[in-house]
């Protein structure tokens, strides 16, 4: 169904004994705007299966940002963030040395526990961008970066959040990846 010759499909279609120069000639002119719809229509088609194909999956999502921004070396990545100021609590089971927790009012020196109202909101996950895609993204008042977002937006799971970082690539991060 979705590939059609309308010109092929115009000439099975017409009778045999109106099958002359003439005839065929003006049938493919007035059928060139039905070619260009249907050409439009399939390019259409092909964008929306790739849109759904995109799930909040990190490949997919990684998938969808090197194809959009940096195609040809695929350098974008996702990394979940890592809060190294975690407070573990153990059982007494487990023979750990506990922590010693304070209140916030107490301005002890050591670590204490807020609710999770209290605290800053971490993100989940970081968007590793390399600087020079970074600093295209930031041109024109963050226009292209506000896309991307959207993008992301579009995909990732509700409630998360993130953030997007500029790395630096350069022929170590590239010897490293290949070894």
């Amino acid at each position: 169904m979705y590939n059609i010759n309308i010109n092929i499909l115009s000439n099975w279609l017409t009778p045999v004994f109106l099958r002359f120069a003439g005839l065929k000639a003006l049938l493919s002119t007035i059928l060139t705007t039905i070619q260009s719809l249907f050409t439009q229509l399939r390019d259409y088609r092909n964008l929306k299966n790739y849109e759904l194909s995109i799930t909040s999956q990190v490949v997919w999502l990684e998938k969808m940002l090197n194809d959009t921004y940096d195609p040809v070396n695929a350098r974008i990545y996702i990394e979940e963030f890592l809060d190294d100021n975690c407070i573990y609590l153990f059982n007494k089971s487990e023979n750990e040395h506990p922590p010693y927790i304070y209140n916030k009012s107490e301005n002890q020196e050591k670590s204490f526990i807020s609710n999770k109202s209290e605290t800053s909101i971490y993100p989940y996950f970081n968007v590793r961008v390399p600087s020079y895609i970074y600093s295209q993204l930031i041109l024109n008042n963050n226009s292209r970066l506000n896309e991307m977002k959207a993008k992301i937006n579009k995909y990732k799971v509700f409630g998360t959040s993130y953030i997007i970082q500029a790395y630096v690539w350069n022929l170590y991060y590239q010897n490293n990846q290949n070894n």
